[in-house]
């Protein structure tokens, strides 16, 4: 009876523990058909997700940003920006012009120049090759600032998987990129080989930023499941509706054993 009630109690306490999780397909948000009937499905994460998603119902400004995308309760919101690769690492600022964009057909979520957009409809990238994270002005342009995209997220996650597409539209299996997980322009190379990546040996993070590096690959973001981390929760995790009576039938199951004892 004490190992049944002490499984019991491991049980709730796991299921009390464990952290939500969420698949951002940005792929997927990139090929859907927006409402109102526009033409091009493309365009700045402002556009598409703010005025296309909210539309459909998936928009969430709880967290006091115009742009927030919420799955599986987990939030979050995408930003560009860019940085010049031979400044040295701790004078580097962000040198703007750069927004998150959606691009359709095997790609994700990428970066833009915000000026090569034209307005705020949804509208393709001026090149239209100047939609991943490379170098900003194009996958041909060789010199350049260096495009980042930075996720914020409404609670610190783990990766748990995670796919990019090159600038080809096809699924990258060899390369690099780089990340930050404090928001600044400090980058460390993170292998991206696997056509699935599980990044939870790097730790959680409310900020992931992935940016092009020197000899890095140009990339989309196709897609990323996440999973909350439960010990930075600022309220309690609750404890699950089911648990009281787990426990109310593993004391009823005692008091009967006790009875059969007596009664033998």
């Amino acid at each position: 009876m004490k190992k049944l009630f002490l499984s019991a109690l491991i049980a709730g306490g796991l299921a009390a523990t464990s952290g939500a999780a969420a698949t951002f397909n940005f792929d997927d948000l990139a090929d859907a058909d927006p409402p109102g009937g526009a033409t091009n499905n493309e365009g700045s994460w402002q556009s598409r997700v703010t005025a296309d998603y909210g539309a459909l119902g998936v928009f969430d400004g709880t967290l006091g940003f115009g742009n927030t995308l919420t799955v599986a309760g987990i939030s979050v919101v995408a930003t560009g920006g860019s940085y010049d690769p031979t400044v040295a690492v701790g004078d580097r600022v962000n040198e703007g012009d750069t927004s998150a964009y959606l691009d359709k057909g095997n790609a994700g979520l990428g970066a833009a120049r915000t000026s090569s957009l034209n307005g705020t409809g949804n509208t393709q990238a001026n090149p239209s090759n100047d939609d991943n994270t490379g170098i900003s002005g194009g996958t041909g342009s060789t010199t350049g600032f260096f495009e980042y995209l930075t996720l914020t997220f409404s609670e610190s996650v783990f990766i748990k998987a995670m796919s990019f597409d090159n600038d080809g539209h096809a699924r990258i299996t060899d390369g690099t990129v780089g990340f930050n997980q404090d928001g600044g322009l400090t980058f460390s190379a993170l292998d991206i080989t696997a056509s699935v990546n599980d990044y939870t040996s790097k730790g959680s993070s409310n900020v992931w930023t992935f940016a092009k590096i020197s000899n890095g690959s140009n990339f989309y973001i196709n897609t990323m499941t996440v999973e909350s981390d439960p010990t930075t929760r600022t309220n309690p995790v609750p404890v699950p509706a089911a648990l009281p009576l787990m426990l109310v039938g593993v004391g009823g199951l005692g008091f009967m054993a006790r009875r059969k004892r007596k009664a033998a």
